[in-house]
């Protein structure tokens, strides 16, 4: 009897323990109260989403040469979309290296290709940034940060998610000092800390033979340099 009570007393201290450690992670997916972070401001006041497609066209955004296949970007209405054919790639972007902490947010559908991004601190040359990276054949999440030397996409974080197509996403990538942080539909995926690109714009990015549509595309921005 006594070596019975010995190993159920060793069996639950080892289940109590298993869930004390794994808990964390399991809240980690929950998803958020809808007032949260409803009204963040700081010592300038409130600070409120501003949209980014504004005017006519696509102005004030940049469409990168040698790597966006021609015409591959247009805009309808709220909307930015994206569409490349064969081996083709398109990327595109707004904002400087006075942006430095920033909430980016948007709603994302795709319904061909198997790769699409959102970058954010897009250095000025467009050679280094991060980016959240929607695998459709890894069925995955990726947080990728790309070398400004090699061109090389280190991914840093990915986690296992259901990319499905012509579903629409809503999406706020919160980049705040060295943290990084990623909402899909109001459930937290990546909270991770980088300290190797500091300041930059945003931008989106579409692989071979695909079509992404970016819409309600919007910024609040924290904090930004002076140059």
């Amino acid at each position: 009897l006594e070596n019975w009570r010995s190993i159920m007393i060793v069996r639950l201290r080892t289940i109590f323990l298993t869930v004390c450690i794994f808990l964390p992670t399991a809240q980690a997916h929950e998803p958020l109260p809808e007032h949260f972070r409803s009204r963040p401001g700081g010592s300038q006041g409130r600070v409120d989403w501003e949209p980014l497609l504004v005017g006519e066209g696509l102005e004030g955004w940049t469409q990168w040469e040698g790597e966006t296949q021609p015409g591959a970007w247009k805009r309808e209405g709220d909307t930015l979309i994206g569409e490349t054919h064969g081996r083709q790639k398109a990327r595109i972007s707004i904002g400087d290296e006075t942006w430095q902490s920033y909430e980016l947010s948007c709603k994302m559908k795709f319904s061909r290709g198997s790769s699409f991004q959102i970058a954010f601190r897009v250095s000025d040359d467009r050679s280094s940034f991060y980016a959240l990276d929607f695998l459709y054949g890894w069925d995955a999440l990726s947080i990728s940060r790309r070398d400004g030397d090699t061109g090389a996409f280190n991914k840093k974080s990915v986690i296992p998610f259901d990319v499905d197509k012509n579903r629409e996403y809503e999406v706020v990538v919160a980049a705040l000092g060295h943290s990084i942080t990623t909402h899909v539909d109001g459930i937290r995926y990546h909270q991770m800390t980088d300290e190797n690109y500091e300041v930059g714009g945003v931008g989106f990015m579409v692989w071979h033979n695909g079509t992404v549509e970016f819409r309600d595309i919007k910024i609040r921005h924290f904090y930004k340099k002076v140059r």
